[in-house]
């Protein structure tokens, strides 16, 4: 007897509205007046759409508790509707009192700020914009983190190019166009990096990317990524999925722009199960050879963004290949599991204890195969859980 579990995130609301006319055309009109006054606002306040987008979620979330309503949710298609427990009238009335924790200081703020801000003057040739990068970021880390937060926020991806086939750029042609598939970003990452002098090179081989089926088999090489060396080590970097991701509309690819700071520095055993060097660059040993990362299980980076260890997961992949793993999906804020099991496969037998640090959450909530609501306590935004399994199905947190 096992259960599976998976990380997920739910924040899906439902609003009803009745028709009526007048009130209708009010709403539409003071919707469009706050647009405009809002837009030009933001515009002068120099927001991004992401910062945007994190403010009216915080303003929600402020609205929602400050005046003690919960908003509905929708259960995912695989679940049905959740049924709480007993104390669940108790975790909800706690919720409400606590204070939100601020997330984790990024240590890179001002080195992103600065090459974020990049004069358009410094932009016309590699040498200038090294010259820039280079002015404020000293340590071959910074260096790194200058060329990739500038990579990712304004080069975008080429769609024609790829749905196309056409041959890839040179780091100049790169830097005029602002649009690459992957060769591209690492051939300017590369160069970028060369004239800052970081030891880097430029990677190419195998990817379990954009439109990934487990059954595939690589014929050749669809990928280019970079590694550097970084205090002895190297490390690796992929602009490229660090600038967005791609979705499949009607057979073509569709690049959405959305900046993913996890492909800054990943360590090599969680690269692995999507990253396979063709040459000789293979970060662990020993290396996997193409046969063997095209049956490899198949994990998500949601997965090793919530904090699981990728040497562990990677080990245990290995040693067991029908190991199953949990599934996880990217969130919108913070989450770093602290511990947590590994496996999908829950016993009867066994207690469980999950940590899981929330530092801008009010709840966190299990859910058990029959739809029951179990709380974590929580406490200075870290939540924990023992929990024994009682009943068959898919645990949810």
């Amino acid at each position: 007897m096992e259960l599976r579990w998976c990380l997920s995130q739910r924040h899906h609301l439902i609003f009803i509205f009745k028709p009526m006319k007048t009130f209708f055309k009010f709403i539409i009109y003071s919707v469009f007046l706050m647009i405009l006054i809002g837009g030009t606002w933001c515009y002068y306040q120099g927001l991004k759409p992401n910062d945007i987008k994190a403010l009216f979620a915080e303003l929600i979330e402020d609205i929602k508790y400050s005046k003690g309503e919960e908003l509905s949710e929708i259960p995912s298609p695989s679940t049905s509707t959740p049924k709480r427990t007993k104390d669940s009238k108790k975790g909800s009335n706690s919720a409400k009192s606590y204070s939100l924790l601020p997330l984790p200081p990024n240590p890179f703020s001002n080195i992103d700020n600065k090459a974020r801000k990049c004069p358009s003057s410094m932009e016309g040739n590699l040498d200038s914009l090294a010259s820039y990068l280079q002015s404020f970021a000293k340590k071959d880390i910074e260096k790194a983190r200058a060329i990739y937060i500038w990579l990712t926020d304004n080069i975008d991806y080429d769609d024609y190019a790829f749905n196309h086939g056409l041959q890839a750029k040179t780091a100049e042609e790169v830097l005029a166009e602002r649009k690459a598939v992957c060769d591209g970003f690492s051939n300017l990452f590369l160069a970028l990096g060369e004239k800052m002098e970081l030891e880097i090179k430029k990677v190419t081989g195998y990817a379990k990317g954009y439109d990934y089926d487990p059954s595939y088999v690589f014929e050749e090489t669809d990928h280019a990524w970079n590694i550097i060396k970084i205090n002895g080590d190297w490390k690796i970097f992929d602009a490229t999925w660090g600038q967005g991701y791609a979705v499949n509309v009607k057979g073509k690819m569709v690049s959405k722009k959305k900046f993913d700071d996890y492909w800054f520095d990943v360590p090599p055993h969680e690269a692995i199960f999507t990253h396979l060097p063709a040459d000789a660059d293979c970060l662990i040993s020993p290396c996997p050879s193409k046969k063997k990362f095209e049956k490899m299980t198949y994990i998500e980076p949601s997965l090793f963004k919530l904090g699981f260890d990728g040497k562990t997961i990677y080990k245990s992949a290995v040693a067991n290949k029908s190991a199953s793993f949990p599934m996880a999906y990217d969130l919108d804020t913070y989450v770093s599991v602290v511990e947590a099991p590994i496996f999908t496969a829950l016993e009867f037998s066994q207690t469980y204890y999950f940590e899981i640090k929330v530092p801008r959450g009010y709840e966190v909530v299990l859910i058990d195969g029959i739809g029951e609501w179990i709380y974590f306590e929580r406490e200075n935004g870290v939540f924990k859980l023992n929990y024994e399994p009682k009943t068959k199905g898919e645990v949810q947190i």
